[in-house]
């Protein structure tokens, strides 16, 4: 297998593993025309909005180097996925998610007795709102390495698909 599908398939299972965590499942779509790799089901909401949000991430992976001092994960974004992303005329919000992994494949997960661990980690944002572009056909976009996903992060963004809030 290709190294960036080797990749997209760690990300997915990462992606599953921690909606597991947060108690609610995945849909994966195959192909992802428009740029939703994954989608979140959300149950037991009951709010005003919607019952059973869902929200759904354009999964990406690299395995660049970052400095001490960064504060934010640069990654190249192709035209295409862009501009699914920014769009807020649609059901699920989207995000996208970028996982950063070592350069060598044997450490992006260690086993040990009665135990496993990731290495590295997944980052999101949301992209819905900006400038579609046309002239260029990929843009960088800055990640703050503050936006780590996990399972409470996956609960905090459905619970906010439920009230039609978008972060």
């Amino acid at each position: 297998m290709q190294e960036n599908l080797i990749k997209e398939q760690f990300n997915i299972a990462f992606v599953r593993a921690i909606s597991a965590q947060a108690g609610f499942s995945c849909e994966q779509n195959h192909p992802d025309i428009n740029s939703e790799d994954i989608v979140i089901l959300g149950e037991g909401f009951n709010s005003s909005g919607v019952e059973n949000p869902r929200i759904a991430f354009q999964l990406k992976a690299t395995s660049q180097k970052l400095s001490k001092s960064s504060h934010t994960l640069k990654y190249r974004l192709k035209k295409k996925n862009y501009n699914d992303l920014i769009k807020t005329n649609v059901i699920n919000p989207r995000y996208l998610a970028v996982m950063l992994l070592p350069s060598i494949r044997a450490q992006w997960m260690e086993h040990g007795f009665m135990s496993s661990t990731i290495r590295r980690e997944c980052f999101w944002i949301s992209l819905q709102g900006r400038e579609k572009i046309t002239d260029q056909e990929t843009i960088t976009i800055e990640i703050p390495l503050k936006n780590k996903l996990n399972a409470s992060v996956i609960r905090d963004l459905l619970n906010q698909a439920s009230k039609r809030v978008i972060k």
